[in-house]
């Protein structure tokens, strides 16, 4: 390490708790025009205002990072003078917790024509094959110079240095997608400006889309001349599909919620109550269920298609029913059974309970069973009479025909 932090073509940055600069080397020191001494235990983006220095790295990007063992980030820097300079940083968080080792390429001149020599330039050659990025870098016209090991392989090509003297015309993508690329790298290129975290797709090599998250930097010399681009992106296909999960089932917890709150069963969102659910439902082989009355009965199927009744009932419940078997003449032990929520009637035939009178209540009582921590009870029916019609059966058959 100590040889790579005296290297002139390396930058090397350890910044402490609140990102103070707790050292640096030389190149490092060169790059900013800071004196070491004078900013040493000086909190680095102070630094900068300081000096008037503009940098692509910021708090929140640090935070997000704390948690990661290495990230890798390209910083687009400009000087008070309105000179540019870029850095490919390599960012380890691993060595104590909100600390940050930093080791820096300057992309300059003399290091993209080294990218072209693989004799030369053996540590940037080592972070730009091995950063989980997809890295290449083109002339003023567009035109491939290099590229690291995974972009080369993601365009069908076997080698980095095959991409020498390509176009975007030349690779999987169509020609929309090059026309677009190509006009993002004359944007870059004739305001000075970078681009990005711009989110863009891509057409892969079987035909296949993905997408990706794109920054494109100027490349510039010393005299602050722009030779060309250099592009890094990261394939965020994976984590978008995954965002438009997550949307799409907060969507359908918030229409679930509400609906909850009008018919008053916001009870299924209690953990105790889950966790009784999802034990019965395993142990029962359930593999579709289906929300059927507004206490939070559900209708469970099994891997054969079998229906069972998961019934649910509350407290409120309990004493609206034994007001009315009390009043239709239920038998005194019906009534107890109700008073001590031990059991409740089911009707699966649709029977109104209104039309029952003295003992018909017997026949039609079911056990049921307390939820731990909550004032819900319930039962588990199997149902031998229920018949389940696909939406086409039931609009042929039971649909009214004008």
């Amino acid at each position: 390490m100590e040889n790579i932090i005296k290297d002139a073509n390396i930058l090397y940055l350890y910044l402490g708790n609140t990102f103070f600069i707790k050292d640096m080397n030389e190149s490092a020191s060169h790059f900013y025009r800071w004196n070491k001494s004078a900013v040493l235990n000086e909190n680095f983006f102070d630094v900068c205002q300081m000096f008037g220095i503009k940098t692509s790295l910021n708090d929140d990007f640090f935070s997000n990072i704390s948690d990661v063992k290495k990230n890798n980030f390209m910083d687009q820097i400009i000087f008070p003078d309105k000179s540019h300079g870029s850095v490919l940083w390599s960012i380890d968080s691993s060595l104590k917790k909100f600390e940050f080792v930093m080791f820096g390429i300057k992309i300059t001149e003399d290091n993209v024509t080294s990218f072209l020599d693989k004799s030369s330039s053996i540590y940037l050659k080592n972070i730009v094959d091995n950063v989980p990025h997809f890295i290449f870098w083109k002339d003023r016209q567009s035109v491939f110079l290099g590229c690291n090991k995974i972009f080369a392989k993601s365009v069908g090509l076997s080698d980095p240095g095959e991409i020498f003297g390509k176009t975007d015309y030349d690779l999987p993508w169509g020609k929309f997608e090059a026309e677009s690329y190509q006009k993002d790298d004359q944007e870059v290129m004739e305001t000075g400006h970078a681009k990005l975290h711009i989110e863009e797709t891509q057409t892969t090599e079987d035909g296949g889309k993905i997408t990706l998250l794109t920054s494109k930097v100027p490349l510039v010399n010393d005299q602050n001349k722009i030779l060309g681009v250099l592009v890094i992106y990261t394939d965020i296909t994976d984590r978008k599909k995954l965002e438009e999960e997550l949307i799409a089932t907060k969507a359908r917890e918030e229409r679930l919620k509400a609906l909850s709150s009008r018919h008053q069963i916001s009870h299924i969102f209690d953990e105790n109550f889950y966790d009784q659910f999802d034990l019965i439902r395993k142990k029962q082989h359930v593999v579709e269920f289906y929300l059927i009355d507004s206490a939070g009965s559900f209708l469970f199927l099994d891997k054969e298609g079998k229906p069972k009744i998961f019934l649910v009932r509350k407290e409120e419940d309990f004493e609206g029913m034994y007001d009315l078997a009390k009043d239709s003449g239920a038998l005194r032990e019906v009534l107890q059974s109700l008073r001590d929520r031990q059991q409740f009637p089911f009707t699966p035939s649709g029977m109104g309970h209104l039309s029952l009178k003295g003992d018909a209540w017997n026949s039609i009582m079911v056990q049921m069973h307390k939820i731990p921590g909550r004032e819900l009870f319930y039962s588990m029916i199997d149902v031998v009479d229920l018949n389940i019609l696909g939406f086409n059966q039931y609009r042929n058959e039971i649909w009214p025909t004008p």
